[in-house]
């Protein structure tokens, strides 16, 4: 048991966050933040309800979960009566310390790092204690309290027998349908998954590949947060200079990519964006290291050859800090994805940038045989 606690320390080790991994959180506020007081509290009062019952949080991070004191207090006493259940039937078998312990562990650890879709983990943790529970002993009638059992008899002589056992069953039936919930959210995202793409690497990729668009130069755009956008860290480092930013009242990060072709490119062989920080296929979190290494990326993206296809939200400094014109690109939708989240979607386009000459000679030539998503004919 000591060799395997030792184990598990060294594991939780090694897969901390590094520091500076929320740094750069982009349109996250120190008042956006929870304390680490108040992610302590959701972790035992929101989750366990979260998890199975209630959706009143997004696939958001728990450090910047906003919830209302009335949604709160509702989760919470479900969780509550989670926590009753669950902790009753481990009382019974002398399990309170397996229930507590590891759930305490894993508390500490969902501080430092934890998002809602991470819920799973919760569920998985409570099924493997009720698991351990029935194999200790099975549930049975002697698992319901005395006092519980006295009032449903009490109830039944006075309203009688009859009645009683139809509302036992309506009850019943309520129970089932309210454990159904979470059952409910899962065929759901699973139809969702079928019938729509829920990421934009397929369609995207499908888009290139379909076309021999691989020989062509495609870039991402970058990431800018200006000092309304910063948190704490970030405005420390706007205000210090140091820090460039081809803009005013900013940081440019430019190993910090937009994710579009980064999705994509497990589905090729080599590295499809011409402007990754240091030709790497993952975001990483390394220009924290250079204050200057912005001014040497967008210079050096400046002199190079300009891209036939960009991958970017549209705002001007993209196009105008690198020397380019936005009307020698025309906007191109790829497709949509839909995401689901228990009972809801979140539906998002995704849009290209495609150079004039390329789109016209290349893409609209006689022998594409292309069948275009945005509606365009054949030139």
């Amino acid at each position: 048991m000591l060799a395997l606690l030792v184990l598990a320390i060294c594991l939780i080790y090694a897969i901390r966050p590094i520091d500076g991994t929320s740094t750069g959180a982009i349109g996250e506020s120190d008042d956006d933040i929870n304390s680490p007081a108040i992610r302590y509290l959701y972790i035992w009062l929101l989750l366990p309800s979260e998890t199975m019952f209630t959706s009143y949080t997004g696939d958001s991070s728990l450090e910047t979960v906003d919830l209302s004191a009335g949604a709160f207090l509702y989760a919470a006493a479900i969780s509550i009566m989670v926590w009753c259940v669950i902790g009753w039937i481990c009382r019974r078998r002398n399990m309170l310390r397996l229930l507590l312990v590891p759930y305490v562990v894993l508390s500490v650890i969902f501080m430092m790092y934890f998002s809602m879709h991470h819920e799973g983990i919760i569920l998985g943790y409570f099924l493997m204690i009720l698991t351990i529970a029935c194999d200790v002993k099975e549930l049975g009638m002697a698992d319901v309290p005395r006092q519980l059992l006295k009032a449903e008899k009490d109830v039944a002589e006075k309203i009688g027998n009859s009645k009683f056992l139809w509302y036992k069953a309506m009850l019943c039936c309520a129970g089932l349908s309210v454990m159904f919930i979470g059952v409910y959210w899962n065929v759901s995202a699973c139809a969702c998954d079928i019938k729509y793409d829920y990421s934009s690497s397929r369609y995207v990729a499908s888009f290139i590949k379909d076309n021999d668009l691989e020989k062509y130069k495609w870039m991402s755009g970058w990431s800018r947060i200006t000092e309304g956008q910063a948190n704490a860290k970030v405005k420390q480092m706007i205000r210090s200079g140091e820090w460039y930013c081809a803009g005013e009242e900013c940081v440019d990060f430019t190993p910090w990519i937009e994710g579009t072709l980064l999705i994509s490119n497990p589905y090729f062989k080599s590295n499809l964006i011409g402007n990754s920080y240091e030709n790497q296929t993952y975001l990483s979190w390394e220009w924290m290291k250079d204050p200057q290494r912005a001014r040497k990326d967008i210079e050096r993206w400046r002199s190079s050859e300009e891209p036939e296809f960009y991958s970017t939200i549209y705002q001007p400094f993209y196009f105008s800090d690198l020397g380019y014109k936005r009307n020698d690109y025309i906007k191109f939708h790829v497709g949509t994805r839909i995401t689901p989240w228990k009972d809801s979607r979140t539906k998002k386009d995704t849009d290209i940038y495609i150079r004039k000459d390329i789109y016209r000679g290349v893409l609209h030539s006689p022998d594409a045989g292309i069948k275009w998503s945005d509606g365009s004919k054949i030139k």
